[in-house]
């Protein structure tokens, strides 16, 4: 009974012995930091919310192009959309389900009509704002003019939440600058 004992234990022994090392085990790997919330300077106090592109810039070709501070990005109208970032000190307020935009209310200065557009977390394509009919009509300008959009961020009981403006500048011959 004893040699039955002593051979699983020498068995089991001798392999804890091959297990060990004589190299130190590779150390933890670091934990990454996480990513920095940006937060956006607003122009309004009151506001949750900056939606950029704030400005477009529309040639007569119809490209458009959006501008954030300096740069100057080009725009597909078919498939850009408007984004929704946070106004400094205002991430608590927008965590909030009443302050979680589920439409916007659009109005062109020009007197078009105020249309409620359900969006998809918060975002909306710029063809669902800057309708076509819009453009048409801003494409006949005949020089540099400016157009504005009234847009009122709207939550679940259609309450506005805040409201902005979008900017679109006509510029007949703009060209981005390569």
């Amino acid at each position: 009974m004893k040699r039955r004992l002593i051979v699983p234990f020498l068995n089991a022994s001798f392999l804890s012995l091959l297990s060990c090392s004589s190299t130190d085990p590779t150390p933890p790997q670091p934990i990454i930091d996480p990513i920095a919330y940006v937060e956006f300077a607003c122009p309004q106090e009151d506001n949750i919310y900056k939606i950029w592109p704030d400005t477009i810039l529309l040639n007569n070709k119809g490209e458009f192009y959006g501008k954030l501070e300096e740069n100057i990005f080009e725009l597909k109208y078919e498939y850009a959309e408007f984004v929704l970032g946070t106004c400094e000190g205002k991430l608590d307020l927008r965590n909030k389900a009443i302050n979680s935009p589920l439409a916007w209310s659009v109005k062109a200065d020009a007197g078009g009509k105020s249309e409620n557009i359900p969006t998809r977390s918060g975002v909306l394509y710029i063809k669902e704002v800057l309708l076509q009919q819009d453009i048409d009509r801003i494409l006949k300008f005949k020089g540099e003019e400016e157009v504005d959009f009234k847009v009122a961020l709207l939550n679940f009981n259609r309450d506005t939440i805040q409201s902005s403006t979008i900017k679109l500048i006509y510029k007949p011959d703009f060209k981005k600058e390569e």
